[in-house]
Order: C-alpha cells, then structure tokens, then sequence
C-alpha cells in the first residue's frame, strides 16, 4: 500500500500555473497530478505545445486531473490538500478508478476566488491615462507591483503598458 504525501508547490508568483507562450491562442493547460509509482500528490502546467504528455502519463503511472491555471499559490495548496484523502479513500481498491471521478469533479469545479489574470488593456478597459512623465523605469515597477497587490489579481503586460502610458505622456509634453 502506498502511502500518498502532497508535494506543496513553492513559488514567488501569485498565479504559478499561469503560462501564456507567445503565438499561442490560449494558456498551457494546468493540472493536479497523482504519481501512482512515488505516493505523490502536486501541481503543475504542461510545458509542451500541442498537447503532448510525458511516458508516464500516457502509460497511467501517473494520473492528470485539469484545473483552473487561475487559481492562486494557496488555492493550488488547498485543492492538493482537498485531494489527498480521496486518493487515501482508494486505497486497497485501483485508485485509478475509485478516485478518478471524485478528483476530476472537485478539480474542474474549484474556480479562484481572487481576481484572476487579466491582461493589462483588458484590465484598463482601454483607458489611457498618463502618467507623470518623469517616473523612473523603477517607480513605473512599484506602480505595477501595487495595482497587482491592491487588485488581488496577476496582469500580463503590465509593466509594458504602464511604460506606454508614461512614453505617451513624455511625447505631449
């Protein structure tokens, strides 16, 4: 019998499981993930483009259930630890069967209760407010840091957006 543990994941971003490749239509896919062979529980995104899965997915050695790739560092956490008796329950029985119904339905259903990923025009609406035309490269960051921090929310392009945002107002003055 295994004994199942939960690979907490460990990441300085708000929303790890968030990769968005350039040219790419939609975000990687992110996944709960039960190793049958280590007794581990983690999460992760899929690196691969189109698709693809290691070995030992494609081989049932390890079991992938999709979640949310919004969902936020503690949400992730909660959910693996939400996870882990359900595989525990299905011991002594083929935990490939008994769990997979039960995990893939608590995996899809678990929405973030935070604000998510946005993109930076999206966020503003299309809004072009200037800013002060003599920020810093710096103070331009710690704007960025504290919209993201007071919104409870990861937007892509920020840091870029905001740039433009102060460039246009260098170019009116």
């Amino acid at each position: 019998m295994i004994t199942f543990t939960i690979e907490r994941l460990e990441h300085d971003a708000r929303h790890p499981l968030y990769h968005h490749y350039d040219g790419q239509l939609e975000p990687q896919p992110a996944y709960v993930e039960i190793d049958l062979s280590e007794g581990k529980i983690r999460a992760g995104y899929s690196p691969e483009i189109g698709g693809g899965v290691p070995e030992a997915v494609y081989n049932g050695e390890v079991l992938r259930y999709r979640i949310d790739h919004q969902l936020n560092l503690d949400e992730i956490n909660y959910l693996l630890v939400d996870v882990l008796p359900l595989v525990q329950e299905a011991q002594g029985r083929n935990v490939d069967e008994y769990a997979t119904d039960r995990v893939e339905r608590l995996c899809s259903e678990r929405q973030t209760e935070g604000g998510g990923v946005n993109d930076a025009e999206g966020f503003f609406g299309g809004l072009d407010e200037a800013l002060d035309p003599n920020l810093t490269d710096e103070e331009v960051q710690a704007i960025a840091d504290e919209i993201e921090w007071d919104n409870d929310v990861t937007i892509t392009n920020l840091y870029d957006y905001l740039i433009k945002r102060r460039d246009a107002a260098k170019a009116v003055t």
